[in-house]
This record gives structure tokens, C-alpha cells and sequence, in this order.
């Protein structure tokens, strides 16, 4: 890992500070009348602390002071006297010495300057000065970072700081002394970042460029929490990087035991340096295996976003038990047992999100352990070995009377922590700002942000990062980012070796590892997943299905490539269900050959309840497929179905034998029963859930669906990625579109559907095949009624164009296979005590600055494949708007802020190049809105058997005062009531909506509730949702029962370990169990009645 290395901090100020009747007016800073003189102290304090200055200069002659920036970044930089003065002085004289080992000796001085003289060793020299600062890296390699204000006012700081760094890069690039990395943050309240970090100096210079000196604000603005973003990332390891190491070495290890398909394991001496998860599976699965790493990151990003939200969200943010704050040790022990069961509760009950989601969430606290307490400084090397164990084992905690600091005035707190409680072995962590009150004596967490550290025992702790600023024991981040990730390690050994079983039957050890690779998606990528009408009418639809499952299933048996999961969900109004999903290939088939065509019904079906239905059980990224002939019945669960489309990325295509320009009835086939009058646009609502995923619908006949049921084949290939999506509702006589084919992808197929009349493809010679032509060099065609395949015969890398003539409605999507693919989320800075960027659930807000942050697939440590930029895509596949990419130090991670986002629907598209110069696309083709109306959910409560919730749900509209109408659906009918069900938010206003719930008496242990919220103006202009997963609890009351569970040990034994203590949770009452009976396996559940107000032994 990256060494430690102190930043010095230097501030480049265009504003006189004993002005006290305003600020400089200039472009855009809001004038106040009394501001205070020594407003700018707290910079001239950090600049002194760090070794650096702060310099008052001008608008004038920003430009030349600038020339700092020059001296201070050289390499091999040295320091050879510092003078830090703060009363006047008539002559005051400072030596220092030259050696023959240095070289280029300047002298920097700022500040109120009256006479200056300097005297070499043999007589007196004058020597001609500029006023500017010192910031000195020490050390062979430099590094050239910015922190900028971009407030109005600041269009020539701006300029200076653009001309500098160009003047910089051009002198000394290609030399050893062309700087190593290049680091900026703009501010600009009360917006900070994002943090852009790059090694090449010319996308530093555009990323200057593009920094505009724009609108006005009150004049504080944001600085400290922008320099706090940049020194965290001064070789910091974070709860993210962390994370992911352990998941990547835990996953090498699983290789390494776990037989592939061929029955090999992964060589033990592979793998011990550094190494990317698209490295790993190509040498596990075989390197002629296209094996994407997609899944797997998505059930990375899921662990890793519940692991830093536990920063971000209000309910867990401040709370002391969940950081190991506030010497709340054993509370915290506890609640790790409690959310480590609660894991594997939700992952035994096919939950795999939600056991990601309580990971993620554990995780965090244990790594804070080893940050927020004392461990480190007692000497310890290694992870606390008892600490997800009996809390009552943790090891001796201080007590509240006890002091345990004593006062620390600087920034670095060495010693700060009292010998006898180190040498007791007494653990201790430091409180945070005032909640809850610090009693005298105590240890804070300390830095920048935290209030207590003024208190007694004043400094702090922690060792959150490298930087002094907010870390006052940063020289132990290290020591306590290693056993953090040791500790991590260690938690997802015992997740895979160990299986806590509450059934009847235990599972053997390789079905405990299964568990666990469903848990980060390491097994196969695909999902078969079908919705079916299954109404008289529907007799071919159901062949059709059948068919082309047992085809698939038939072509990639016993391969990589062979679906991890079947999903079937069969629909008759009235009824729909039941849910069928299955791992077990024959059992789909049978499944499916059970199915029958039988009676009729009115033409809209309850189609919707049966995707909703689907939509929850299968895992995200997946393609879903429904068969129907009737439009839907139940339309108002469009925008619950929507959301469940976005949140799980969900692609869903929709095959209609239906004819949609038919008003005066419907095929009479064998059972559907006959309606006069029926809207042209009854589907409507399937093309605009198709079109929101990504997918198509597409209108074929009864007599066609089994070919054009291939599309099912080509959607569920390992690897698929996008490289066009096109969709276009109003006819053109000749629409050009372009893609580009590059080496890393093969098995190109076009899918067209809709009112297509005519097509030319042509390739990046000229070379061009028609419509009609159906084998040519080119390609080979297939067409049938509403849809057209086209197979491109071995692409040459390059670009590709295809016209298009159609009549009506039409959609286009390139696919391909390809390892290089990837994710993205939205994200908002979120500053506090742990500023960064916090992911968007929903869809993104107007008017608020947004970042898109992507995770790229495919890539390895020396990979020649660079990533630019990515495109908002309007529907019709036109470019909205260009977003910068900039790399981060997670390998393939890149960050872009969107300047502004469209109003209308778009698409993302990423673009690179490789080493051959080759134009590398992955589209994702799914349609983003924007909203004005935000939903957050400030906590979501546990629920118990037999009882009620209360849920709160955080309404907030930056739009113009309007009514919105909330709808909530949920999978299970958990869900009893919300109030109100419409309200009026006024302008920039956050009004509450309560959700009651009911578990019932009877529900699984740790079986998943999916809650939608929806909430739409009520005029249809808006609309925004959030998605909750609430699992079930196992919980202690009065004449209910506990199941006691079996372990089943990495020996595959089955036992239960005399004296395990397992903590519950119920509401606000924590019961520890510990177990005294050892009968072997526990086949029964032991009834243990529990008083509400007491503890008690078993």
C-alpha cells in the first residue's frame, strides 16, 4: 500500500482581510457589510500547522504569485529554514546554511514585508523579491494539487491556476520531474468535488479548462470540506478500497478450493500480487470462456454501497453503536452478532440483496473498530478474535468514570492516550461531537469536524486517514487499514466455511459454498426468466416457451454459459402465480411442460401483477420475457413496475401475438372472449416499459413466435453487452445510425422491431448488404412479422453504419459478446464529518449537482484499454450531452460530473480507445428521467412476526408548489395503509407519508418484503420511487418462540458449540442467549418464553 505522506497545505487568497465593510464585488460574490477581519485565521492556522503559508495577493497579480506553485513542486525538494513570525519587528535575523549537495535555493515571503536583506558568506547582497507562500512535497516525485473556488469571482485565480500548471507540465514533461499525479477539487457553496485524480497531465489541463467561474454565494464558502475531500485522498485507504480488496482475495481463495466446471481449482501460487476480478475469472474459467465479471461487481457495488451509506444516512451516520464510538464496545460486539445472523438469515431465505445490504452494513462497523478504538495504539497486531463473538468477551471496556486521555493541542496527538490504559489493556474509543456528551477525561475522535476535541481531554483518536487534519493518530492508518482488511477477510472466511442452519435438515459443506457464490455472483451470469399468459388462447405462446428453453438449456448444459437461476410466473385472471424459481434446468422444463392453455377471459389480463411478481425474484441485470396476447388489467401498477425496471436494471421484452391496430376485437383463438370496442394503444403501456428497460416489444403472430422467439436465445448469452439502442416513434424515409465493432467483441446480432420497411448495412470499407439480401458477405437476415435478426459474419473492427427506413414505431439494438461492459449509478456530494459521494436511489434531481460513477469490466492491471467519456443519449440515439470521465485509485472506476442533466429521457453510452487505436462503445440502453420530487426513507424498521410497523417515508419537491399522489405496493401484502395518500409540497418543502405494515404470525425467517413507493404530480408532469427490501426477524416476546440453530462447521459436522451466545434483537430490547445444552443437532425448535423487562439464561 501507498506509503504516508503529510500534505502541506498552502492558500492562495485575492482578498484583503482587514476589509470589515464587505468583499470584493467582482462577477458574482455577495456583499455582506460586516464580516470580521480575522475571518481568514483558521487558513492561516492550517497553513502554519502544515509548514505552508498564506498568501493575500490580488486579481492583479494573482498571475505572478502563482509562480510558487513552480518552486514548490520541483522534484527532490528540501527545506532549509521556515520562519513562522506573528508580531512586528524592526530587524530580526535568521541563518541558514548552503551545502554543496544543494542546489536552486529560492526564498519565499509572505505577509506584511517592510525592508529585506540578505548576506552571503563573504558580504552583503540585495536581492529582489516577490510576496508568495511556500508548499513544499518532500520527497523524488511531485505531485501538483489544486483546491479552487469557482465562485463568480474567481475568473483570474481560476486563470492563474490554468496558466501554471500548463506552464508546469509543458517544462518539465517527459523529465523525471514531470509530476506524478495530479489532484483538484472545486467548491462552490454548497457544492464541493468532486474529487478529480489523474496521472496524465493533459486531461489535468482540460479538466482546468472546463472549470468556470460561475454564479455567486454568501461569502463563506465550503473550503475546509474541499480540503478535507483532498487530504483523505492522500494515500488513504477507505471503508470502499478495503472492501473490495477482501471480496477479491476471499473470491481468489473460493477459486482456489471450489472445482470449476472441468474440475480444476485455481493454482494457489497465482494470484499473490495485484490483480483485477476480470484476471481472476479468466483463469479460473478457462481463457476461451468469454465469462464477464458484471454480476460479480454488481454484487460487489451492492456490499460496498451498504458499507458507505452507513457514513451517509441520517439514521446511522451519528449513531456511536455502529462505529465503535463513544466507548460503546460491547453494544457494538452485539449488534455485530446481531447483523452478521441477520446476513445469513436473508441468504438461507434466497435474499441475496438483502444479505449484501447487512454485510455491507457489518463490515463497516468492524473496520471501524480498528480505527475508532484503541487497539493499535495497545500494541495489537493482530484482529480481535472475539469481537463478532460473546460481547461479554470483548476484553475488559473503561469505565465511564475513568480518564483516559489527557489534552493534546496539535493536530498530531502522539502519547495522547494515558500509559496505564494501554498497558491494562483497556479499550477505549473517543466520543464525536456531543452525542452523546463526552464526559471529562475522555478521548475524542477528533479532526477538523469533530466539536469534542475542545473538550478535555482535548485532540482525539482516530485513524480514519493520512491526513493530520482529520486524523490526529494518521501516523497508525496503516497498522489500522491492514487489520481492518485482515478482519474483513476474516468475517467472509467464517461467511463461507461456516453455514448457520435453522431447518430440519443441514445442507452439505458444498452447498454452504454455493450459498456463498450466489452471495457475490461468481457462478453463472444468465437468468432464464418467463412471464406467461396462460388463457386459452395462448397454446403456441406456451409451445413456443417450452421450445426454446429446452434449447437453450440443451445448448449450454454443464457449461459456464448454462443459467444459474428459472424463473416462471404463469397469469389467468383472476389469478396470478404461483412464483416457480429453480437452479434445476429439468424441473424448469417440466415446469413449463405443466403449463396449459385452458379457458378464456376478458382481453386485459393481470399482466403487470405477474411481471411485479417476477421483477422481485430475479436477481438484477436480468432479461425477463413475457408472452402474452391481452393488454393489462391492472394498469395502476405501471409505475410500481417502472420502478422496479430502474432499480434492478432489469430488461423486459415483450412478445405480443396481437395485432395493436385492431379496434373492433381480438383473435378468437380457443379461448379469449370477444370485446367491440378496444383502444388502438392498448399496449401502450408494455412499449413504455420495454422502452424504459432497454428491451423491445414486439408484435408477431401466432403462426411466427416460435422464431421469433430466437431474440430470447441472443438475450441471454454470458457476456452480452449493448453497443447501439435505438428508438425512434415517427417514420423516416432514411435514418443513419453508427457503431462501432473492436476486437474485444464477437457474436454481433441487430434486433429491429416495429413497422420496418426497408435496411442497409454497411461496414467500415463501404461495403453495404440490403434488406432483402438475406446472406450476403455482410450478414445473414432473418425477418418475420414485427421483428428482423440480423448475424454479422466475422465484423472487421471498425465503424459500422446502418439506415433505416420504417413506417411507424421502430427499435434497434446492436448486442454482442464482450468481458469489457459496465455498471453505473448516480451519485450527490455528501459532505460532513466523511464527505464523498453518496449514490442516488431513484432518479436523479434536477438542479442538483450530479456525478455518474462507473465500474468498467473487462479490464486488467496492464490493461492498453482507457475510458474518455461518456454520452447522454437522447432516445433517438442523439448526443445531449458529453461527460469527462476521470480515473480513481479503484481499479476501473471513473467519475464524471454532469454539467447538466437532460430533460428528456437518455441513455448512457461509455467510449474508449485501445492501444491500436480502435473506438471502444458500451452503451447502456436503459432510460433515465429526471425528477423534481425526491423520495428518502430516513430508516427502515425491522419487522417481527405478528406484529406492526411504522414506516416513514420523506417526501421533498424542488419544483413549483403542486400535488403529488403516493402510491405503495409491497410482494407479500405486508403493506395495510398509507397517510396521506395525496398531499401538496410547496417549492424547495419536505412533507411525510406513514406506510403501516403487518407481518404476518406465520412468515419465513428472514424472507424479503419489497416495498415500492411511487409518487407522481399529480397532473403526470413528474415522477420519482424508492425500492425498500425489509427481511423478516427473528425476534423475542412473550409466548412466541426462538428457533435454536444448528453450525455446520468447515469439517461438515454438525453440532451446536456449548456456550455460543447469540444476540437478538427486538425493538429496542437486546437478549443474549447463551446456550448450555450440547445434544448434538437440533432437530425441534426450543419454546423459550421471554418477559419484555428481564434478561434470561437458557
Amino acid at each position: 500500500m501507498a506509503p504516508y505522506l503529510n500534505p502541506r497545505v498552502t492558500f492562495l487568497l485575492t482578498e484583503d482581510p482587514s476589509r470589515t465593510g464587505g468583499v470584493k464585488t467582482g462577477t458574482g460574490r455577495k456583499r455582506r457589510e460586516s464580516l470580521s477581519p480575522d475571518r481568514f485565521s483558521i487558513y492561516t492556522n492550517l497553513s502554519a500547522i502544515s509548514g505552508g503559508l498564506t498568501v493575500f495577493s490580488t486579481d492583479k497579480e494573482i498571475q505572478d504569485v502563482s509562480v510558487l506553485i513552480q518552486d514548490n513542486t520541483v522534484s527532490a525538494g528540501v527545506t532549509l529554514l521556515h520562519i513562522e513570525k506573528d508580531s512586528p519587528s524592526l530587524a530580526s535575523s535568521y541563518i541558514f546554511y548552503v551545502d554543496p549537495a544543494v542546489k536552486n535555493i529560492i526564498i519565499h515571503i509572505s505577509g506584511e514585508l517592510m525592508d529585506f536583506t540578505i548576506y552571503d558568506p563573504s558580504g552583503t547582497i540585495d536581492l529582489e523579491f516577490i510576496l508568495h507562500t511556500r508548499l513544499l512535497n518532500v520527497g523524488a516525485e511531485t505531485v501538483l494539487s489544486f483546491v479552487i473556488d469557482t465562485t463568480g469571482s474567481m475568473f483570474d485565480e481560476i486563470s492563474a491556476a490554468r496558466e501554471r500548471a500548463y506552464s508546469i507540465i509543458l517544462e518539465r514533461r517527459g523529465t523525471i520531474h514531470q509530476p506524478s499525479q495530479y489532484v483538484l477539487v472545486p467548491f462552490h457553496d454548497p457544492d464541493v468535488g468532486p474529487l478529480y485524480r489523474t496521472t496524465d497531465p493533459d486531461q489535468f489541463i482540460d479538466l482546468l479548462g472546463s472549470l468556470s467561474a460561475l454564479g455567486g454565494g454568501d461569502e463563506p464558502e465550503m473550503c475546509l470540506t474541499a480540503l478535507q475531500i483532498m487530504s483523505l485522498a492522500w494515500n488513504s485507504h477507505t471503508h470502499q478500497s478495503i472492501t473490495e480488496e477482501a471480496l477479491l482475495l476471499i473470491t481468489r481463495d473460493l477459486f482456489q478450493e471450489t472445482p470449476n466446471l472441468q474440475g480444476r481449482t485455481l493454482d494457489p501460487q497465482l494470484f499473490q500480487g495485484s490483480f483485477t476480478a476480470s484476471e481472476l475469472f479468466k483463469a479460473y474459467y478457462g481463457s476461451q470462456e468469454t465469462v464477464s465479471t458484471k454480476q460479480y461487481q454488481q454484487a460487489v457495488s451492492e456490499i460496498v454501497q451498504a458499507n458507505a451509506a452507513m457514513d451517509f444516512l441520517s439514521s446511522t451516520r451519528s449513531d456511536p453503536q455502529l462505529h465503535f464510538d463513544s466507548e460503546r464496545l460491547k453494544e457494538a460486539s452485539a449488534m455485530l452478532q446481531s447483523i452478521r445472523h441477520l446476513a445469513v438469515q436473508s441468504l438461507q431465505a434466497g435474499d441475496e440483496s438483502g444479505a449484501r445490504h447487512r454485510l455491507g452494513s457489518l463490515l463497516h462497523s468492524l473496520q471501524d473498530f480498528y480505527s475508532h478504538s484503541n487497539w493499535v495504539e495497545m500494541g495489537y497486531r493482530k484482529i480481535h478474535s472475539t469481537l463478532l463473538g460473546n460481547a461479554e468477551e470483548i476484553g475488559p471496556v473503561t469505565p465511564e468514570n475513568m480518564q483516559t486521555c489527557r489534552d493534546c493541542d496539535h493536530w498530531t496527538c502522539n502519547d495522547n492516550i494515558l500509559e496505564k490504559i494501554n498497558k491494562k489493556k483497556l479499550l477505549t474509543s473517543g466520543y464525536y461531537n456531543n452525542d452523546p456528551p463526552k464526559p471529562p477525561g475522555k478521548c475524542s475522535h477528533g479532526g477538523l469536524f469533530d466539536q469534542s476535541r475542545y473538550q478535555s481531554a482535548r485532540g482525539g483518536i482516530n485513524k480514519d486517514s493520512t491526513s493530520l487534519l482529520f486524523s490526529p493518530h494518521h501516523y497508525l492508518h496503516d497498522e489500522a487499514a491492514h487489520l481492518a482488511t485482515m478482519a474483513t477477510i476474516s468475517v467472509l472466511q467464517d461467511l463461507r466455511d461456516t453455514g448457520i442452519v435453522c431447518f430440519e435438515q443441514v445442507p452439505s459443506l458444498s452447498s454452504v459454498h454455493g450459498l456463498f457464490s450466489r452471495l457475490l455472483n461468481v457462478g453463472a451470469e444468465t437468468v432464464l426468466s418467463f412471464v406467461i399468459d396462460t388463457t386459452g388462447s395462448m397454446f403456441d405462446e406456451i409451445s413456443a416457451a417450452r421450445e426454446r428453453a429446452y434449447s437453450i438449456i440443451l445448448e449450454r448444459r454443464g457449461t459456464i454459459h448454462q443459467p444459474s437461476q428459472y424463473v416462471l410466473v404463469p397469469f389467468h385472471d383472476p389469478d396470478v402465480g404461483p412464483l416457480y424459481r429453480t437452479t434445476d434446468p429439468d424441473q424448469f422444463i417440466d415446469l413449463l411442460g405443466s403449463l396449459s392453455a385452458l379457458g378464456g377471459g376478458d382481453e386485459p389480463e393481470m399482466c403487470l401483477t405477474a411481471l411485479q411478481l417476477a421483477l422481485v425474484n430475479t436477481p438484477p441485470l436480468s432479461e425477463i420475457f413475457v408472452f402474452t396476447d391481452a393488454s393489462p388489467k391492472d394498469k395502476h401498477l405501471q409505475n410500481a413496475v417502472e420502478a422496479l425496471i430502474l432499480h434492478k436494471r432489469s430488461k423486459v421484452t415483450f412478445l405480443l401475438t396481437e395485432d395493436p391496430s385492431r379496434t373492433g376485437g381480438v383473435k378468437t383463438g380457443t379461448g379469449r372472449k370477444r370485446r367491440e370496442s378496444l383502444s388502438p394503444d392498448r399496449f401502450s403501456i408494455y412499449t413504455n416499459l420495454s422502452a424504459i428497460s432497454g428491451g423491445l416489444t414486439v408484435f408477431s403472430t401466432d403462426k411466427e413466435i416460435q422464431d421469433v422467439s430466437v431474440l430470447i436465445q441472443d438475450n441471454t448469452v454470458s457476456a452480452g453487452v449493448t453497443l447501439l439502442h435505438i428508438e425512434k416513434d415517427s417514420p423516416s424515409l432514411a435514418s443513419s445510425y453508427i457503431f462501432y465493432v473492436d476486437p474485444a467483441v464477437k457474436n454481433i446480432i441487430i434486433h429491429i422491431s416495429g413497422e420496418l420497411m426497408d435496411f442497409m448495412i454497411y461496414d467500415p470499407s463501404g461495403e453495404s448488404q440490403y434488406l432483402f439480401k438475406k446472406r450476403g458477405d455482410l450478414a445473414v437476415i432473418e425477418c418475420f412479422v414485427g421483428f428482423c435478426r440480423v448475424s454479422l459474419l466475422s465484423p472487421t473492427p471498425g465503424e459500422w453504419r446502418i439506415k433505416i427506413v420504417n413506417r411507424g414505431t421502430i427499435r434497434v439494438n446492436v448486442l454482442g459478446q464482450s468481458t469489457i461492459d459496465f455498471l453505473y449509478h448516480f451519485a450527490v456530494p455528501a459532505n460532513g464529518s466523511h464527505p464523498g459521494l453518496s449514490r442516488l436511489e431513484g432518479r436523479p434531481a434536477s438542479g442538483v449537482p450530479t456525478f455518474l460513477v462507473l465500474a468498467v469490466t473487462g479490464l486488467s492491471t496492464d490493461s492498453a484499454v482507457t475510458f474518455s467519456h461518456v454520452t447522454l443519449l437522447g432516445a433517438n440515439g442523439e448526443s445531449l450531452e458529453r461527460v469527462t470521465l476521470n480515473a480513481t485509485d479503484t481499479g476501473g472506476e471513473f467519475i464524471g460530473e454532469v454539467a447538466t442533466l437532460p430533460s428528456q429521457p437518455f441513455s448512457v453510452k461509455m467510449t474508449g480507445n485501445d492501444n491500436e487505436g480502435n473506438i471502444i462503445e458500451r452503451a447502456s440502453a436503459e432510460l433515465n428521467h429526471v425528477a423534481q420530487v425526491l423520495i428518502q426513507v430516513p430508516t427502515a424498521p425491522p419487522l417481527y412476526p405478528g406484529k406492526s410497523a411504522h414506516l416513514w417515508v420523506n417526501i421533498s419537491n424542488s419544483g413549483a408548489t403542486r400535488e403529488f399522489v403516493v402510491m405503495v405496493t409491497d410482494d407479500r401484502k405486508f403493506v395495510k395503509s398509507w397517510t396521506p395518500d395525496r398531499l401538496s409540497v410547496a417549492r424547495n418543502r419536505t412533507s411525510q407519508v406513514q406506510i403501516d405494515l403487518t407481518t404476518p404470525v406465520g412468515a419465513e425467517l428472514g424472507s424479503v418484503v419489497s416495498v415500492c413507493v411511487t409518487v407522481e404530480a399529480a397532473d403526470r408532469s413528474d415522477l420519482n420511487f424508492a425500492v425498500l427490501h425489509l427481511s423478516h426477524n427473528m425476534c423475542i416476546v412473550a409466548g412466541h418462540t426462538v428457533v435454536v440453530c444448528s453450525l455446520l462447521s468447515r469439517n461438515n459436522q454438525r453440532k451446536i458449540v456449548t456456550g455460543q451466545l447469540i444476540s437478538i434483537h427486538c425493538g429496542a430490547l437486546t437478549v443474549l442467549l447463551v446456550l448450555h445444552r450440547n445434544t448434538g443437532v437440533f432437530k425441534r425448535q426450543e419454546s423459550i418464553p421471554v418477559s419484555p423487562n428481564r434478561s434470561t439464561d437458557v
